[in-house]
């Protein structure tokens, strides 16, 4: 007994849309744990978010009916208003900048950016302005990870680099995809459509950024260690 072709297509995309959302998933939860392993509280939360907005949208695939839907959306929202734009920001700002929040400030970042996302997302005065703000915001973040590419090159640490600048263009691709252009046939298509391809980028990106954050801090820890140690001797030939 053969499978007919549209329930055969409608099994296809729903596991495209398993892999590729998980792929975001997993890039959320795993380096999510990796920033947090390294005492950076802000990337770490916005990452945890990211793969828990995966998951949920893994469950939307496999039944488009449940009320999760509306979580869903939620946190795609949360992300690309504040989580990303604002919260990864300062986050990186602690290598590029050496701007570290305390927990508090943290803890009072997080619920005034989920409480703030939650009246956007679900005021009606807002509902003409939400995909120009959100391509704008999102956007604006990928113009401040592009200025990190050269503090990663300034690290020596090229393969990170060059790995950052591939992720950014196909960041800076996939971030119009479904609200102003789309890809062709991508009603059809069973991988190469908008949000097969947005989920793939953007796990892209949160692997890729890790990557080069963790290049740019272990140079600023050896500089410091080496400061140190040039201090430590000259105090003692003091």
């Amino acid at each position: 007994m053969t499978m007919p072709a549209q329930d055969f297509s409608l099994l296809a995309h729903t596991v495209a849309s398993i892999v590729t959302r998980g792929s975001l998933a997993f890039s959320g939860f795993y380096f999510g744990r990796q920033f947090q392993k390294l005492k950076n509280t802000l990337l770490a939360g916005e990452w945890y978010i990211l793969g828990v907005s995966a998951s949920v949208g893994i469950i939307v695939a496999l039944d488009p009916a449940k009320p999760i839907v509306w979580l869903w959306d939620y946190f795609d929202a949360f992300s690309r208003l504040l989580g990303v734009p604002l919260i990864a920001t300062i986050g990186l700002m602690a290598v590029t900048h050496q701007v570290r929040l305390s927990k508090w400030q943290e803890v009072i970042l997080f619920a005034a950016s989920l409480i703030a996302a939650l009246l956007f997302y679900t005021l009606d005065i807002t509902a003409p302005i939400r995909e120009p703000v959100y391509l704008v915001t999102c956007l604006g973040f990928g113009v401040y990870v592009f200025t990190l590419v050269r503090h990663v090159f300034l690290a020596d640490r090229k393969w990170e680099a060059w790995m950052l600048l591939a992720a950014l263009a196909l960041y800076f691709y996939i971030t119009p995809l479904d609200h102003y252009y789309f890809l062709p046939n991508t009603d059809a298509a069973i991988l190469l459509n908008d949000d097969a391809v947005a989920h793939v980028g953007w796990a892209f990106l949160y692997a890729a950024i890790f990557f080069a954050y963790r290049a740019i801090a272990a140079v600023d820890a050896s500089v410091r260690g080496h400061t140190t140690a040039c201090a430590s001797v000259s105090g003692r030939a003091d």
